[in-house]
């Protein structure tokens, strides 16, 4: 059974000609009402032919108001009916259900309310890199609109070819622009999908930057790599050794990423192995373990004796948004230790968790080592040819290609 929907002016307080307009659900002989902003006068409003009426020596002013009230009211009963249908065809439904689902499209047509709902959404399935990424992207863009929301609906090419322009003259890297593009381009899908607003014939994102701009390659030599090695801290300086150790550990094991490399369990050990999962990617990798990352290991393992993790970073937690929070707050403090680091050190290049990961690839090209054999995310263009090469690799020829390209780490260890 279809609901039906009918409009109906009731008396609005002490004036007795006037009226405010009130919309009636009805499904399954059960009835909801909805008032609507729209006031009118008894002669102004037809109810057997549910219309506005524009009585004879209107003045043009309110005249152009009726007509205006009228569309309005034309385009949210088909907004309606659009609901209705929607809902007939996902099975049963009750009136209540048909009543909240068209409040809330009116709710969140505004791109706060909207993006701020898909980030609760995101927040609840634990994707807290995707819900930071949202909240980022809206944040900029409401600098941008100084505070301004505005609707779904009204978002045109224009305007978002005027909020790169904006965060271009606020020197913001063309893949930091890119992620907030697409973000506002998911949320404002999203609105599509959940019929929320409709489709435009053109895209509003069309003319803006959504890609991966090509970044200056991020790599230190093997002499810097030694020398960052050698480093010897004072007794002030030993909060620098955690922060060296997983720099180096990154390194060592194929430019593991650091997300990876704090996360990695006991149980990731195995025959001298370690047997992981990109966090990124969900990729499997295997790397075997050589003696220098068996070193770093055995310095944190009474630290981490009562701990599932290898690294003193993370921490037994009951939920994954605690363990995003201790994630989040031991990569800005690695990234600051970095810095002293590279200062230490004596370098040109400013340290990052990536730098190590970059390296690895930078010095395996260096030595000859074919590019099917360089891991992902290290200078490929596509997630799809480095998912290609991955899937075809021996296992054996990385790990020969790692003690290779860490044999001159190994010949100081030796001689020591």
């Amino acid at each position: 059974m279809k609901s039906t929907v009918r409009m109906k002016l009731r008396p609005f307080g002490t004036r007795p000609n006037e009226g405010v307009l009130v919309f009636y659900f009805t499904h399954r002989r059960q009835t909801r009402s909805l008032t609507t902003r729209y006031r009118l006068k008894f002669t102004e409003w037809n109810d057997a032919e549910q219309h506005v009426v524009i009585p004879e020596n209107t003045p043009e002013t309110r005249r152009r108001e009726l007509a205006g009230i009228d569309r309005k009211i034309r385009k949210e009963i088909k907004d309606i009916h659009k609901e209705i249908d929607y809902l007939s065809q996902r099975g049963e439904y009750t009136v209540q259900q048909l009543l909240t689902n068209y409040k809330d499209r009116d709710t969140y047509k505004g791109i706060c309310a909207f993006t701020y709902r898909k980030i609760e959404g995101l927040l609840m399935m634990d994707k807290f890199g995707t819900a930071r990424a949202y909240e980022n992207a809206l944040r900029s863009f409401m600098k941008f609109r100084e505070g301004q929301d505005m609707n779904l609906s009204t978002l045109d090419a224009l305007t978002i070819c005027k909020f790169e322009q904006y965060l271009k003259q606020n020197r913001k890297s063309m893949n930091t622009i890119s992620c907030y593009m697409r973000s506002l381009r998911a949320t404002y899908n999203s609105a599509i999908r959940e019929r929320i607003i409709e489709r435009k014939p053109e895209d509003p994102f069309m003319d803006v930057f959504t890609g991966n701009a090509l970044t200056q390659k991020r790599a230190i030599r093997k002499e810097s790599i030694q020398k960052i090695n050698a480093l010897r801290f004072s007794d002030k300086e030993k909060r620098l050794d955690l922060t060296k150790d997983l720099f180096l550990f990154s390194f060592f094991a194929q430019g593991m990423a650091y997300v990876d490399v704090i996360s990695l369990k006991k149980d990731n050990l195995k025959e001298g192995y370690i047997f992981y999962k990109r966090q990124k990617t969900g990729q499997p990798l295997s790397i075997k373990l050589l003696p220098c990352m068996k070193d770093i290991l055995n310095k944190y393992s009474t630290v981490t004796a009562h701990s599932p993790y290898l690294f003193p970073v993370l921490h037994s937690a009951e939920d994954e948004a605690s363990l995003w929070k201790q994630y989040q707050a031991g990569l800005s403090r690695h990234n600051r230790h970095l810095k002293s680091i590279s200062s230490l050190a004596g370098l040109s290049t400013k340290l990052t968790t990536y730098v190590a990961r970059h390296s690895w690839a930078s010095i395996a090209s260096s030595e000859g080592i074919p590019l099917s054999i360089i891991s992902r995310g290290m200078g490929h263009e596509s997630e799809k040819t480095t998912r290609i090469y991955i899937a075809r690799l021996n296992p054996t020829e990385v790990n020969r290609a790692n003690r290779k390209i860490l044999s001159f780490i190994e010949k100081e260890r030796t001689k020591k």
